[in-house]
């Protein structure tokens, strides 16, 4: 249990449970290009964090929460803000396994981020797991929320997103893999793009596909965008409307 209060950074090495039940903020600042929470547990260890608000300060950037190593990590009921610098900075959360392992953030704000909302970028050849609830992601310089093969030498990566919001971003949610890498699926359902660049991006290849249900996509400058020959998706039963380019139709698919 974590009291109410204002921490510095702090590195995982074993499973644990970090909790902040109290009525006040158990806060961390993050800045010259250190990472809130960095986590390099057992490939065993589970590690969950809740109630926390890291926020980036000062010069030099930094990311909010970086996941290395462990069975799977757990984020709930947290904020992550205003973490600046350029990439391999300035991301809320980045979740980079080098094996098999899981993600799943639920009740959680991510805003205001120089780079990504949260950036789902395995580096082993492992399956990785990856499921957002109620999540709201805002005011990313890159995507609110992205999964992407792009560092990994095959495997799988798998991404649901359900009940959230992605909006302000330059992608709203976003999808990448290139022919040898991860096969990489990102599900949206039941969640809004609204406002981004551009509210659903997918590239390179049919390793990535992005599919969309039950969902609303509007205020977006691009409604979709499919780089090279990746797969986009709908099941036919979204809102697409107020789009600057008009809100083109989307190939739809059979629900099984």
């Amino acid at each position: 249990m974590l009291d109410p209060g204002g921490y510095g950074t702090l590195t995982i090495t074993k499973a644990i449970s970090i909790v902040n039940e109290g009525v006040g903020e158990a806060s961390m600042f993050v800045a010259g290009g250190n990472t809130g929470i960095t986590i390099n547990a057992g490939v065993s260890d589970i590690v969950s964090l809740r109630g926390l608000t890291i926020y980036g300060i000062g010069v030099g950037g930094g990311n909010g929460i970086v996941f290395n190593t462990g069975k799977s990590l757990t984020v709930e009921n947290c904020a992550i803000r205003n973490l600046t610098g350029g990439f391999p900075l300035g991301s809320g959360i980045k979740f980079q396994p080098n094996g098999s392992s899981s993600l799943a953030v639920a009740n959680t704000v991510v805003a205001n981020n120089a780079a990504d909302g949260i950036l789902v970028i395995p580096t082993g050849s492992g399956t990785v797991k990856a499921v957002f609830s109620r999540v709201e992601a805002y005011n990313s310089g890159s995507s609110g929320i992205a999964v992407t093969g792009e560092a990994t030498t095959g495997g799988t990566l798998n991404a649901t997103v359900a009940d959230s919001v992605a909006a302000n971003n330059s992608n709203g949610f976003f999808a990448l893999s290139n022919a040898g890498q991860a096969t990489t699926s990102l599900m949206v359902i039941r969640s809004v793009a609204a406002n981004n660049g551009i509210g659903l991006r997918v590239a390179n290849t049919p390793n990535a596909t992005l599919r969309v249900g039950q969902s609303t996509i509007t205020g977006n400058t691009a409604t979709w965008s499919v780089s090279g020959t990746g797969v986009l998706q709908s099941y036919g039963d979204n809102n697409i409307d107020g789009n600057v380019d008009g809100g083109p139709i989307l190939t739809v698919i059979a629900k099984k």
